[in-house]
């Protein structure tokens, strides 16, 4: 017997109570700046009726009044658990009760179920609508945890800056801004405010299972993390990323002057590129 329950009726109501409890002064400021500055195109809000992402369609609703004939709520179904369909149902009803167009994306069932496949299906289908509908941005629902598992997972592969200033508050995949304003709050916080206004979501139970590294790092090493430091973890895994985005954005632009004098057609002038540090060489 299924356990649905669809969402609130009064989604616009919990919507402004929610930016009331989270305004956009406590959003990532780079984040906010790429959504203010989104004059064109349409915006597209993923989805997955999980908490973090119900978190930022509310938010995002309420904070850009102006901007929600250009919104488009994107949901994928991976559909590998049997309560797949509910969380695409519940992220139907909560397109339709804000009066949003949406779009579903989905596997076929048997597919193969690894973290790299699964990522790799999921963003096939974001960039291929985001072309097709024009977005000029898309806001997906990261939180400051899903920061601390993402430089815990990328440590063990031996990552540089590049990969450990991941997931960024906004980037670009070509044309497209990629924003995550919510890495700033942390996942107890968020599920707490929704909890305040009412607000339901879907549990993921493939979220528990040890079978994907991400959830292990959730479940026990960054959970050990926040019980062994003598300080709030969150917070300083939050400026370590940001000054790393700073490092990361500072190799990127002594990489591209060096390009510019080292590289001349098919060849690279080793002597030229010899006078730069290991990392710009690295890098080129």
């Amino acid at each position: 017997m299924s356990n649905y329950l669809p969402p609130p009726d009064d989604l616009l109501a919990i919507s402004e109570r929610l930016l009331g409890l989270c305004p956009p002064g406590n959003w990532h400021k780079h984040a906010l700046a790429a959504l203010t500055e989104s004059s064109c195109g349409s915006i597209g809000i993923a989805c997955s009726g999980g908490a973090d992402s119900t978190f930022a369609l509310l938010l995002i609703y309420a904070a850009f009044p102006d901007l929600r004939d250009r919104m488009f709520v994107l949901h994928y179904n991976h559909n590998l658990r049997v309560n797949s369909c509910e969380d695409e149902r519940f992220v139907v009803e909560m397109a339709k009760i804000l009066d949003l167009p949406h779009e579903i994306g989905k596997s076929e069932k048997d597919s193969r179920s690894d973290e790299g496949s699964l990522r790799k299906r999921r963003l096939d289908f974001i960039f291929g609508l985001s072309a097709k509908r024009k977005f000029s941005c898309l806001v997906q629902g990261h939180n400051q945890d899903d920061v601390a598992e993402t430089i815990l997972w990328r440590l063990s592969r031996g990552s540089g800056p590049q990969g450990l200033c991941s997931p960024r508050p906004a980037h670009y995949h070509g044309s497209l801004c990629i924003a995550r304003p919510y890495i700033t709050i942390d996942r107890t916080k968020i599920r707490a405010m929704l909890a305040e206004t009412n607000m339901i979501w879907r549990e993921d139970e493939s979220n528990d299972s040890p079978e994907y590294l991400r959830n292990r790092i959730r479940k026990n090493s960054l959970d050990q993390l926040k019980e062994d430091v003598d300080r709030d973890l969150l917070s300083g895994v939050s400026r370590s990323r940001d000054l790393l985005e700073e490092q990361e954005d500072a190799i990127d632009e002594w990489t591209g002057r060096a390009m510019n004098k080292c590289i001349c057609e098919d060849s690279i002038d080793l002597r030229l590129l010899s006078e730069y540090p290991l990392a710009i060489k690295r890098r080129v």
